[in-house]
């Protein structure tokens, strides 16, 4: 079992248990849904969540209403996941400089849904699934009282673990693991999970015998006055291990098969570009109340 320290300098490269998940996943027709796998990118607005059941492993969505460039209040929304490399992210921005302007709460999400399959496990047997979760974000509230947060979770079996980044500042973990030989934990670094899955503990093939691993990040603007501003915005980098005498296969067969995070780049610009325009809003807002204004 790694502790959190080791597992830092793991996921610099690729690991030989990612490998040999790649190395076990059956080829898929272009056409097929995976039952087990599910990945969603959701926030701001009406309009239906960018959702993937099926051959997609990648999915992004942009929401919201207005523009800052009006000067009157406005909010965006970005997400998105990709299961090929583990990168997820989620950000959203309130403005009320305006006026009254959306219904609260104003939520962006991206998360992560997934069936790991342990086959060939006999009794007496023992497999051990590691995960992280990279786990960054932050919070803001501007020019008038307001609430904003960002979280990140991480889930496999029945142990999770959440991080929370709250507007005041505060910073949380909340973990959750009850099964022996097992430990949900989080560190600067970001969030960890090490599941301890005896055979025993497994339903009878072929339908049992497997893991759920699931992770979302959310950021949620959930009060602001007038004329605040309030952002918040959390990434995730998922990362997946698995030993044991058995074979692991993923309901996806793309799950994690892509070394370098590519999309998380275009994550990172995202949270820039929509933190600038929060972060201009957040200084209209209070110059607007100045006593020089």
């Amino acid at each position: 079992m790694r502790s959190a320290e080791q597992w830092k300098h793991m996921w610099s490269g690729r690991s030989a248990g990612a490998a040999l998940l790649a190395a076990t996943l059956a080829s898929a027709a272009s056409a097929q849904t995976y039952s087990g796998f599910r990945i969603e990118a959701d926030g701001c607005g009406p309009q239906p969540a960018d959702v993937s059941t099926g051959v997609a492993s990648a999915v992004a969505r942009l929401g919201g209403a207005g523009t800052p460039e009006a000067g009157g209040s406005y909010s965006q929304c970005s997400s998105g996941v990709d299961s090929a490399t583990g990168a997820m992210y989620a950000t959203t921005t309130l403005s009320r400089a305006g006026g009254t302007f959306a219904t609260l709460p104003v939520v962006a999400t991206g998360s992560f849904e997934e069936i790991l399959w342990i086959d060939g496990l006999q009794p007496g047997e023992t497999a051990v699934i590691e995960a992280s979760l990279g786990a960054g974000g932050g919070a803001e509230v501007a020019g008038a009282t307001g609430s904003a947060l960002a979280s990140a979770s991480l889930r496999v079996g029945s142990c999770r673990i959440t991080r929370t980044f709250r507007s005041t500042g505060e910073l949380s973990d909340t973990p959750n693991c009850s099964w022996a030989d097992s430990f949900a934990t989080g560190d600067g670094d970001g969030l960890y999970v090490t599941l301890t899955v005896p055979y025993e503990l497994l339903g009878p093939s072929p339908l049992g015998n497997y893991v759920y691993v699931a992770a979302t990040v959310r950021g949620e603007v959930s009060f602001l006055n007038v004329p605040g501003v309030g952002a918040a915005n959390a990434s995730g980098q998922l990362a997946i291990d698995a030993s044991g005498p058995a074979e692991f296969r993923f309901a996806h067969p793309d799950t994690l098969t892509v070394p370098e995070p590519a999309s998380a780049l275009a994550g990172v610009a995202a949270w820039a570009a929509l933190s600038a325009v929060a972060c201009r809003g957040a200084r209209r807002a209070r110059a607007s109340r100045s006593p020089s204004a």
